[in-house]
């Protein structure tokens, strides 16, 4: 008696389902994990590049120090603050990155 072998078995089939579903378990946190610290590498060249410009502004002209002033940046509430120190002036932003923990950035520049 001859049997037909050219068919895929139930058991093979849920063999391959199981191995392909573990491996996309595996990679979607991964994958979730990569997109989250690439917004916040994105958030905090953006906002250094940015603390940068108000201070030279900060730098360049004569308003009293200390200075704080609040804005929003992409949906994002972020605080800058200047201060003396010795003989530099200080300036940090901060605000409240994707993973709801507060973060801050200083530059210190020499006053004209």
């Amino acid at each position: 008696m001859k049997q037909n072998d050219n068919g895929f078995v139930m058991s093979e089939i849920i063999a391959s389902f199981s191995i392909f579903l573990t491996i996309m378990l595996t990679f979607t946190p991964i994958m979730y994990q990569i997109v989250m610290e690439e917004k916040l590498m994105e958030d905090r060249r953006n906002l250094q590049s940015l603390l940068h410009d108000e201070l030279q502004i900060v730098l360049s002209s004569d308003q009293g120090l200390p200075l704080q002033e609040k804005q929003t940046i992409s949906s994002t509430l972020v605080t800058f603050t200047f201060t003396i120190e010795t003989k530099y002036i200080k300036g940090c932003v901060r605000w409240d990155n994707e993973k709801q923990t507060q973060e801050k950035i200083c530059l210190y520049g020499i006053p004209n």
